[in-house]
This record gives C-alpha cells, sequence and structure tokens, in this order.
C-alpha cells in the first residue's frame, strides 16, 4: 500500500491502496471523524483495478502519526485540493462519509473555483447538508475525553490505556474542532450528480437534512439507503463501492430522485 507523492510533503494528505498501474479512474475517499485512510482499504478488495483508490489521510494518524492533529477545515480543504488538483487528468469522484462529506463538499467547490475539472460524481454520506448542519452538537462534546471516544467507537479495553486513550482523544478533539469551525457560505450549485448514502436508521430520525443535500446540484440527485447505523458503510462495503465505480465508469450512481 504505496504513499502517493514520494516525499512530497503535500501528497502525504493521500494514501493509494493500489493492485496495478493500469488504471482509468480514480476514486477519492474521505473518512469520517476520528478515523484514517485505512478505514477505506477493504474498498480494494471490490473495486477493479480500473480504479485507482486514493484515500485522506489527516495528519495525526497512521503515516502521519508524527504530525500534530490539524484543527481548522480551510486548511484540510487547501491541502487536499493542492494535491487532487493535480490528479483531475483521469475521470475521478469524491466520497466522503460523515465530516468527510462535508470536506468532499468543499473540496468539489474549491476545485471548481480553481477552474479544474469537476468530479464525475460527489457522493455524500451520513451527513446533514451543508446549511443544516449543527456545528452546536460539536462544541459540546470538545472538553468531554470519554464522549470523544464513544464517538470514535473505542472499545472499552482501547479506552482503558491511557496512553492510547489520549493519542485518540487529541484526533479526535481536533476532528471535532474542524467540525464545530464549520461555515457554509452559499454558491452556485456543483453541476456533477450528487448522491447521498446513509443507513436507514439516520434516514428515519432525519430525512429531510440527509435529502436537502438535493439542492447543491443541477445535475441529478440520488439516494441510497442501507441497513444500519452512522457507520453502516463498514457492512455494506461491497454494495457501496460497486455503485461509485459505477458512476465512475458508466456515469451512473445511486437511485434516482
Amino acid at each position: 500500500m504505496a504513499e502517493t507523492g514520494g516525499a512530497n510533503r503535500p501528497a502525504r494528505c493521500l494514501r493509494k491502496f493500489a493492485l496495478g498501474s493500469g488504471a482509468r479512474a480514480r476514486l477519492v475517499a474521505i473518512p469520517h471523524a476520528g478515523a484514517a485512510a485505512s478505514f477505506f482499504a477493504p474498498w480494494r478488495r471490490v473495486l477493479s483495478d480500473r480504479v485507482e483508490l486514493l484515500a485522506a489521510q489527516l495528519p495525526g494518524r497512521e503515516t502521519r502519526i508524527s504530525e500534530p492533529p490539524v484543527r481548522d477545515f480551510t486548511a484540510v480543504v487547501d491541502e487536499l485540493a493542492e494535491v487532487v488538483g493535480g490528479l483531475t487528468d483521469l475521470p475521478y469522484v469524491l466520497f466522503g462519509h460523515s465530516m468527510g462529506a462535508l470536506i468532499a463538499f468543499e473540496l468539489a467547490r474549491r476545485l471548481r473555483r480553481m477552474q479544474l475539472a469537476p468530479p464525475r460524481h460527489l457522493f455524500v454520506s451520513s451527513c446533514p447538508a451543508p446549511h443544516l448542519y449543527d456545528t452546536r452538537e460539536w462544541v459540546g462534546v470538545l472538553d468531554d475525553d470519554a464522549r470523544l471516544l464513544e464517538l470514535m467507537g473505542v472499545p472499552s479495553q482501547v479506552a482503558s490505556n491511557p496512553e492510547l486513550a489520549q493519542l485518540l482523544v487529541d484526533i479526535m478533539r481536533a476532528d471535532a474542532e474542524i467540525c464545530a469551525a464549520y461555515v457554509h457560505v452559499e454558491e452556485a450549485p456543483l453541476e456533477c450528480p450528487i448522491t447521498m448514502c446513509t443507513g436507514d436508521e439516520e434516514m428515519a430520525s432525519w430525512p429531510d437534512n440527509l435529502r436537502a443535500w438535493s439542492r447543491y446540484t443541477t445535475g441529478d440527485f440520488g439516494v441510497i439507503e442501507m441497513s444500519g447505523g452512522h457507520l453502516y458503510l463498514a457492512d455494506h462495503v461491497d454494495e457501496l463501492a460497486a455503485a461509485v465505480e459505477r458512476a465512475l465508469l458508466d456515469g451512473a450512481g445511486g437511485t434516482g430522485e
């Protein structure tokens, strides 16, 4: 599993999970708060060798463990835009889960402002539409270590290890600060299709907040709903990866709304 960019420091923000060198298209996947690039590693076994899988790696975790976590939303988008902007020679899609959905959305808008080729498709997973994103929920947990570990889904045996727990708390707190600082600014809708993906538990809880993503595209809007809660996608790797590959290679994805 090679990291893109060699010694080029900005390229550390992406990890490449590769099978070969014959890729015709790229998937850039951005994980949720507290997670790392390896969250998307299982997708590699489903995607064909026509698709290059690149996953965002924020500072402070895995291959960037020696770097301090970043706490600024704009800084995250800036770094990704610098690297992804140089990868638009092939068709690509963006997939973001939870916090990653907001980042993917703002990345798509940043690339548009840079007058670069747009993504063929934007997949946003388990995240309210930007204008409905409630940052106050994150502000309330910034000083609660136990709650931060709970949000990460950290097992009790890991949480009982003080050194490891503190490392995880620092990562999750940084990501919580990124989310808490998010400010939505209205712009023209994107032209690429958007598919909103979610578990049925969240769809039952806030359907309007999720379906409101439809206002952010002038193209097609679709919904993929699967069984499960916030981390539903961990149980549906085959279906999601296949849907993303179809959108990338065939121009189709999601179920029309």
